[in-house]
């Protein structure tokens, strides 16, 4: 076969690839364009996820995964658990996390849920979080249950979705008191 067949063969073959690949580029093109569309993240969307790392670190007992979930200026106020709203604690960033690690050190095994009930962006990018969570949890030589309710507002400061806000509000605390010996 001869120089001058082989390109004219070529060319024909390399137009029946072109000419359909014309009608498909235009195509493949919005396909990409819908694809980036539904992975973009409403901050809705990021408060939740927000939610679950905090879930997974609390599961793993990971203290410096939730400690950088917390923006540095986090208010947390708890109602104490005997009191109910009558008193209430409230903490830092820093002294919440001081307060989880020692938990996290009395624990030997936990289990619970966290439920989000209402999740609300605001135009200024706060996101407010509603929900509920149960724990059983084996801490020292007792056996504690807690529920309680949630109050949040995350926010995102540096690109990252972080907690500013948290109230908790304990509404049951039963502890397994220990048998006397």
């Amino acid at each position: 076969m001869r120089w001058s067949e082989l390109r004219k063969r070529s060319e024909s073959l390399i137009l029946c690839l072109v000419r359909p690949m014309r009608r498909i580029v235009p195509y493949l093109l919005l396909l990409s364009l819908a694809a980036a569309a539904a992975t973009a993240t409403t901050p809705e969307d990021d408060a939740k996820a927000l939610f679950d790392h905090w879930k997974a670190a609390w599961k793993a007992r990971d203290a410096d995964a939730m400690a950088r979930l917390l923006a540095p200026d986090c208010v947390i106020i708890m109602t104490e658990p005997l009191a109910g709203a009558k008193r209430a604690r409230f903490f830092t960033s820093e002294s919440y996390m001081t307060l989880v690690r020692e938990r996290f050190a009395a624990m030997s095994t936990d289990s619970g849920r966290q439920t989000l009930h209402a999740v609300s962006a605001a135009e200024t990018g706060d996101v407010f979080v509603i929900g509920e969570a149960t724990e059983q949890a084996r801490v020292g030589s007792r056996t504690e249950f807690i529920r309680e309710s949630f109050y949040a507002v995350t926010h995102p400061i540096d690109g990252k979705m972080l907690f500013r806000f948290i109230v908790s509000q304990l509404t049951t605390y039963t502890p397994d008191q220990p048998k006397p010996k």
